[in-house]
Parts: C-alpha cells; sequence; structure tokens
C-alpha cells in the first residue's frame, strides 16, 4: 500500500520542487562555462603563493593539532576511568563523569574557541584549549566504551592466580590498547585534516 501511494506522491512533490525552485536545464546548460571560474584555481592552485604564504600557518596547525591531542587524551585517560561502569562502582560519581563528558561532547568546538578566544586572546594557545576540550570529551567518551567492553572475568581470575597479573591483563588486552591508539589517532587526523 504504501508503495502504490509513496511513489507517486514522490515524484509529484520532486516535479513541484522543481518548478518551485526555478530549476532550469538550459540555464545550467547556458551556464556551466562560468564552472572555469572555481575549477581552473581549484585544480591548478598558485603554489609559490601558497607555500610563500601559508608554510608557516599549516606548520603551526600541525603543531596545534599534536599538543591538543596528546594533552585531551592525557586528561580524557583518568576521566575515561571514572565514567566506565566496569572501573567505577559508585553509581553516583559514574553518572556524574559520564553526563560531565556528554555535557562537554555537546558544546560546539567553536563555542569553546570563542570562550577561550575571550579568556586568553587571540592566538593559537585559544585553539589548543579549545581543540583539549573536544579531544577530551570525545576520547573520554571512546575510552569508557572501550574499558566498558573488557570482559572483567579473567581479570578476577588472574587476581586469584596473582602470577604477575599486570603483564597478563595487559597481554590479554592488547587488542583494546590498539582501539585506544586508533581512537588517538582518529582524533588528530580530524585535527589535521579538518574532518570534524
Amino acid at each position: 500500500m504504501l508503495t502504490v501511494v509513496g511513489y507517486p506522491f514522490t515524484i509529484a512533490f520532486s516535479i513541484f520542487s522543481f518548478f518551485q525552485v526555478g530549476f532550469n536545464l538550459e540555464d545550467f546548460k547556458r551556464n556551466l562555462a562560468n564552472r572555469r571560474l572555481v575549477t581552473d584555481t581549484l585544480f591548478n592552485p598558485k603554489w609559490d603563493w601558497a607555500i610563500e604564504n601559508a608554510s608557516l600557518a599549516l606548520i603551526e596547525t600541525i603543531q596545534i593539532a599534536i599538543l591538543a591531542s596528546i594533552l585531551g587524551c592525557f586528561i580524557a585517560l583518568p576521566l575515561s576511568f571514572y565514567a566506565s561502569k566496569a572501573t567505577n562502582q559508585t553509581t553516583t560519581t559514574y553518572l556524574i563523569y559520564k553526563s560531565f563528558l556528554n555535557f562537554i561532547r555537546t558544546i560546539p568546538d567553536l563555542f569553546w574557541a570563542m570562550l577561550f578566544t575571550v579568556a586568553v586572546g587571540l592566538g593559537p594557545f585559544a585553539g589548543v584549549l579549545a581543540l583539549i576540550m573536544f579531544s577530551m570529551a570525545i576520547m573520554g567518551k571512546l575510552l569508557s566504551e572501550t574499558i566498558d567492553s573488557i570482559d572483567l572475568g579473567p581479570l578476577e581470575q588472574l587476581k586469584q592466580v596473582a602470577q604477575n597479573i599486570i603483564k597478563q591483563f595487559l597481554l590479554q588486552h592488547f587488542h583494546k590498547y590498539c582501539q585506544i591508539l586508533r581512537h588517538i589517532f582518529y582524533i588528530f587526523s580530524n585535527y589535521v585534516l579538518g574532518l570534524q
């Protein structure tokens, strides 16, 4: 029944929308030559000008990304243990830390950038502080979920055996540490490539 009504409605609504927005294929074909205003400079950039004017900014961007990723992930590490049910047995503190990370994560990067620009002034330091907040929130969430996915049964068995517990635990959960590194590289690539 839905397809009998849905397809004709979709087609009729699409035709109506084409007329409402003034879609005209002839105008599109006629003005297609104007695309060269954008595509010529896009596919044949002036590399001398870019290297001369943007190379220092590019280096500064990578420095900001490295610093913000490292510091944000470093701050997120203890918070993620508190925001994980596997490592925090107290429901109240678990909810406080989990809610804090969720709240920080809901605030956009641009808000943090404006806030820290007002607080510390223009410059890369404000950007580092804003991205630290973003990476702390994202990494805290990802790490707490990774910690929650660890099976604690073998850890309890290792505690009973008490033979080099730390080494055995690290070896047993090596794939989880690979996930943590993957999360760190994800955050770093977001900063460098600007994929946020």
